[in-house]
């Protein structure tokens, strides 16, 4: 079987087709992404939120630090500044 190549006019059109697509596809990328606004310094809500997640990340830490015994590597101190900097990077991770 001989395939035939693709006309100028194919060729163009193919393009035209994957460019559209392209774009289309970055453009909804693009709007899918939100910001989330600034809170107001006396909200209520939001002070709230930064109280719970602090005590959270407090909570992960408390954790990570019980979990320390004599057969690590690592002394208490150097464990539990590893565990404070994992959950300082988990906190500001942000996922897609």
């Amino acid at each position: 079987m001989i395939m035939a190549l693709p006309t100028r006019d194919t060729f163009l059109a193919r393009m035209l087709v994957v460019s559209m697509t392209m774009l289309c596809t970055s453009a909804s990328v693009a709007s899918a992404e939100s910001v989330k606004p600034p809170a107001l310094v006396g909200d209520p809500k939001a002070l709230a939120g930064q109280a719970s997640a602090r005590q959270a990340h407090d909570a992960a830490v408390a954790d990570c630090e019980r979990m320390w015994d004599q057969g690590t590597h690592m002394t208490r101190r150097e464990w539990a500044q590893t565990c404070r900097r994992v959950q300082d990077r988990l906190q500001h991770l942000k996922v897609r």
